[in-house]
């Protein structure tokens, strides 16, 4: 359907990666008619081993937070700044600031999926966990981090990606 309407490029291996995704988690009845893909991104194996049950040699999230500062480059019209990170009962959350003329504009939930820029973590010890939305107060937003950051996690890499470009940042984490 997107390729027959110019919103995907015909070459595009995402339909045959959905597929995949939905085989491995057991979905049916998607509609997606592409045949599934081999290989799926790192950041997709790495959660479908958390949600199967295989990551192995994590802590989980002790009560904590992490001083993490960093501005990433403007994407799409939105600047996201990092301001921290926090554990609590069992969630990690990430404290952001968004701003750019693209922040302000009120979007319907629907919407905001394809405007706002996606962001991932990856941790020192090789594993990717998504971000949701918790929460959204002006400027600030609240991302939680799944699944958990363990407090033994002395690093990540963060990775937000926009429609048109990426924006990459590490940082040291110290958890008090």
């Amino acid at each position: 359907m997107l390729p027959a309407a110019g919103a995907l490029s015909p070459l595009s291996p995402v339909p045959g990666q959905f597929a995949a995704l939905c085989s491995r988690l057991r979905l049916t009845d998607h509609g997606i008619t592409a045949p599934p893909a081999r290989d799926l991104p790192e950041p997709w194996l790495s959660m479908l081993a958390h949600y199967h049950g295989g990551q192995t040699g994590t802590a989980p999230a002790a009560d904590g937070g992490a001083a993490a500062v960093v501005t990433l480059p403007e994407l799409d019209g939105i600047t996201l700044a990092i301001l921290g990170l926090h554990n609590c009962q069992g969630r990690t959350v990430v404290h952001m600031h968004a701003s750019g003329p693209m922040s302000k504009v009120n979007y319907t939930p629907a919407a905001a999926l394809y405007y706002w820029p996606v962001t991932w973590i990856l941790d020192n010890g090789g594993g990717w966990h998504a971000t949701r939305l918790l929460g959204q107060s002006g400027s600030a937003l609240r991302l939680e981090v799944v699944p958990p950051l363990s407090r033994t996690t002395t690093g990540i890499e963060v990775v937000t990606t926009g429609r048109s470009a990426e924006a990459r940042a590490k940082l040291p984490l110290r958890w008090e």
